[in-house]
């Protein structure tokens, strides 16, 4: 994802909702530069607009963004956290490999022998419906998978055993290992990402 639009979606998560003037004075970018990356975001169910403020005196209305419903915040991290407590810490595992598993089969299927890129463009695309805002990164010794938002923040300090099972979903959407490089790093751009690098099958 572009850096601009990833920074108009963690501000919005942080603020709730702003208008292009607003965006753009707090991201320090032009006016039109902000209502293009918002234009995409709208396009692509990232955001919507939720007020339409009329102006005072003369000139057009401004319509005010925020989070579509899907990537703002839910109830289930306490459920989460007392499920993952019933797992024991030697069956944890496997257990990750059996959810992993079930959620890259509710994925469109992708097969093993298709090209690198295809299946990294696949992946990223599968990672966003589950809310990780991924985009995946060329690297010199190998491609990397970079998640700017963790779905399981909310319990992740009480599980950071959670990580583990991303790497297992990578592995799965990717038909190839994974490894984590980075986690919860902070970004030069705000916010937090980890990062996974493939490695040698």
């Amino acid at each position: 994802m572009h850096p601009t639009r990833q920074q108009i979606l963690e501000y919005l998560e942080r603020n709730q909702r702003a208008t292009a003037k607003e965006l753009s004075r707090a991201l320090k970018v032009t006016p039109a530069n902000v209502r293009h990356h918002l234009r995409i975001l709208l396009e692509d169910n990232w955001i919507e607009p939720v007020e339409t403020r009329r102006p005072r005196g003369r000139g057009r209305p401004t319509q005010v963004y925020a989070l579509a419903p899907q990537w703002q915040a839910d109830n289930l991290s306490g459920l989460l956290h007392a499920l993952l407590k019933q797992i024991p810490p030697e069956g944890r595992t496997a257990a990750f490999e059996s959810l992993s598993k079930a959620l890259s089969d509710a994925q469109p299927p992708l097969p093993p022998e298709r090209h690198l890129t295809h299946h990294l463009i696949q992946t990223v695309k599968c990672l966003n419906t589950m809310h990780y805002r991924a985009r995946w990164e060329a690297h010199a010794t190998a491609p990397r998978i970079r998640l700017n938002h963790c779905p399981y923040a909310a319990i992740l300090e009480a599980h950071p055993e959670l990580c583990e099972l991303d790497a297992h979903l990578l592995s799965h959407l990717l038909h190839r290992p994974v490894r984590q490089t980075a986690k919860r790093e902070n970004s030069p751009t705000g916010g937090l990402f980890c990062l996974f690098e493939i490695t040698a099958s």
